[in-house]
């Protein structure tokens, strides 16, 4: 049966905390995607994530100066995870549960080792 490993995206877009929402949404942009980790690179830890949805519902909704915020006003903190080695099944359950579109995905250790959403399950099931 297949695992989160098998369907997850290896490349992990980021950003570090100090870059404002335009930063973000210019990231997004260029590299064609809809979320960014957000990081420290000075501690070298994962502080949250930054979706297209939240640059619309929690930057342009409210109205913020996004080119002098930080995008960590917007983020999701802390991090949703599962482990590489989960079932699609929980996969799911837990994309269901927390009505969430994407999970970071850990090893057995902690690291992010990767990134699974919606789409890539939509990719696994055809």
């Amino acid at each position: 049966m297949a695992t989160v490993k098998d369907i997850m995206k290896k490349d992990i877009m980021t950003i570090d905390m100090a870059q404002t929402i335009d930063d973000a949404l210019n990231e997004m942009l260029n590299k064609k995607t809809d979320y960014l980790v957000v990081i420290s690179k000075e501690k070298k830890q994962n502080l949250g994530l930054v979706t297209e949805r939240d640059i619309i519902y929690r930057a342009v909704k409210q109205g913020l100066d996004m080119e002098n915020i930080s995008v960590t006003a917007i983020m999701t903190s802390p991090i949703k995870t599962i482990n590489e080695n989960a079932g699609i099944k929980e996969l799911v359950e837990s994309l269901e549960s927390k009505k969430i579109r994407r999970r970071v995905v850990v090893d057995a250790q902690g690291n992010f080792v990767g990134v699974v959403d919606i789409k890539d399950i939509m990719k696994a099931i055809k």
